[in-house]
């Protein structure tokens, strides 16, 4: 894996080598919008892949920090990506991405996080971008799919930005591997996952 910080994040990616995978520390104000600004510690891969990874820890800068399996274009900070992302808490996982360079990223789908025992898995079939999450790294639930006209040759590896920059958020990435086996099992979330609120009355809680 190689290591790159996209834009100006504060504090700058730090990638330490740990048993079984790596541990990540970074700033940066978010992966979302028309540019991202997070640490990314990828490697090369070419054609159609399915590839999984333990998300074993997460800190909390904010609600939406995020760490998580990306595929991207390339490494400008408004390349279009695909990526499975897990938040510290309540916000749980989720597929986000975007379409085109230069595009608002969008989300959608919703996992609860299970620390050490949050995996993500993101897939590429032709230019059919998939991804899903676990708690076991077995039993799969889809969070989304989108078709995405992207290069065949891709950046992948995990990501990390705080959503706060000048404020570091780390995650522990555990057993990122080739998905061999496994099932898509249906999730039927038993609260309305974080967002927006388009309640019309004085106070939302």
């Amino acid at each position: 894996f190689a290591q790159t910080n996209s834009g100006a994040l504060s504090p700058a990616g730090l990638v330490t080598p740990a048993d079984g995978g790596f541990n990540v520390s970074a700033g940066g104000a978010d992966i979302g919008g028309n540019n991202d600004q997070f640490a990314f510690t990828y490697q090369m891969v070419t054609g159609n892949f399915d590839y999984k990874l333990r998300v074993g820890s997460h800190t909390q800068a904010d609600t939406w920090t995020k760490a998580g399996l990306m595929a991207r274009a390339t490494l400008a900070t408004n390349s279009s990506f695909a990526a499975a992302f897990a938040t510290p808490s309540a916000a749980g996982a989720y597929f986000t991405t975007r379409l085109n360079a230069g595009d608002v990223a969008s989300s959608v789908g919703s996992f609860p996080v299970n620390y050490p025992n949050t995996w993500l898995r993101l897939q590429r079939t032709n230019n059919l971008f998939a991804s899903y999450a676990s708690i076991d790294g077995d039993r799969w639930v889809r969070l989304g799919s989108l078709t995405i006209n992207m290069t065949n040759t891709v950046f992948l590896g995990m990501a990390v930005a705080s959503r706060t920059n000048g404020i570091a958020a780390s995650a522990q990435f555990r057993d990122f591997q080739t998905v061999t086996s496994g099932e898509v099992v249906p999730y039927s979330p038993q609260v309305e996952p974080p967002g927006p609120s388009s309640r019309l009355t004085p106070f939302a809680i």
